[in-house]
């Protein structure tokens, strides 16, 4: 039975035990997209790719 449909996730359960089986996710438009050192663009829109997705990786040390 699926629940939530509106939200970001589908949730399927057992109707008999009541038991969660499995959440479902669709990727975000930008799912792992790198975003890390990316120009011209403010933090104001930096976040909203953030939200969709969008990865800033770490800094990496130099040796």
């Amino acid at each position: 039975m699926p629940h939530n449909l509106l939200g970001k996730t589908c949730k399927l359960w057992n109707v008999t035990t009541g038991d969660r089986l499995k959440t479902l996710r669709a990727d975000r438009p930008y799912e792992g997209m790198n975003i890390t050192r990316v120009t011209g663009l403010t933090s104001v829109q930096i976040d909203p790719l953030k939200a969709l997705g969008g990865v800033e990786k770490p800094k990496e040390k130099i040796k």
